[in-house]
């Protein structure tokens, strides 16, 4: 009974210290069947939210890589259900937020375009994507829709890439073997006077158009669109000495004009 109650104790604080020091792997954690990333080493300006769980894209260039990934385990993944059959179709749902957003009645005209591998996307709808009429075969709120949205759809590509959960800390040493595909997103055409935020979802289809994965809500992502520039407001010691330099000017002009 001692023995048992000693090897307890020793494993408890074995444990305790991996804990502590953070080297725990995710192994007994399942990897998300969807989920996007945005990787902070090739993306200056990127984070994780960890009150909204979600990456976010917030560098002074307009353009940056999100990464998608899925994993089904009748695929030959091992776990995972992204997708319905063998169509490896992904669908990315761009949300534009704003303070005026959430009204239908705006002229998606005004709101610009996003680019997403070279494609423009500047058709606007306001509701919940992908539109389905089925009874919950849209994605959730999840405090986002309705709103302005577009969807584009990519291919996953090939299978065999390595996939690792992207919540942070991101351990990518722990992996399965899924699909992964790199979109080049460019804000720069939106309209930074209305739009705030371009949200991202990632999601799959079943056959009738109604949704059938899509990414937790910790595993989403967004760009941070920077606010329309406005002229810089003078600081006190600037306006201070432009008006020593006006008060020399005149008095250098009553000069002359005394002189003549």
């Amino acid at each position: 009974m001692k023995i048992k109650s000693r090897m307890f104790r020793h494993a408890a604080g074995f444990l305790a210290i991996v804990g502590l020091l953070g080297i725990m792997p995710k192994v007994a954690l399942a990897i998300p069947s969807l989920q996007l990333y945005i990787d902070p080493d090739e993306n200056i300006g990127t984070g994780y939210d960890t009150t909204t769980e979600t990456w976010f894209y917030q560098g002074t260039n307009p353009q940056f890589k999100l990464d998608a990934f899925a994993l089904d385990k009748n695929l030959g993944s091992g776990e995972g259900n992204a997708f319905q059959g063998t169509d490896t179709t992904g669908q990315l749902a761009i949300a534009l937020r704003g303070p005026t957003l959430s009204d239908p009645g705006i002229d998606p005209t005004t709101l610009g375009s996003i680019n997403i591998d070279g494609n423009v996307i500047s058709t606007w709808k306001f509701g919940t994507p992908p539109g389905s009429a089925v009874p919950g075969g849209n994605l959730p709120p999840h405090g986002i829709f309705p709103t302005w949205y577009a969807v584009y759809s990519f291919d996953f590509g090939a299978f065999g890439a390595p996939v690792f959960d992207a919540i942070p800390p991101v351990q990518s040493l722990v992996t399965k073997p899924g699909w992964h595909d790199r979109l080049m997103i460019n804000v720069a055409g939106l309209n930074n006077a209305l739009v705030d935020t371009a949200h991202f979802d990632v999601f799959t289809l079943k056959t009738d158009g109604s949704v059938f994965a899509f990414n937790p809500f910790s595993h989403d992502a967004e760009a941070r669109v920077p606010l329309a520039s406005t002229p810089p407001v003078p600081e006190p010691a600037t306006l201070a000495l432009l008006g020593v330099g006006l008060v020399g000017f005149a008095f250098r002009r009553k000069t002359k004009a005394n002189l003549a």
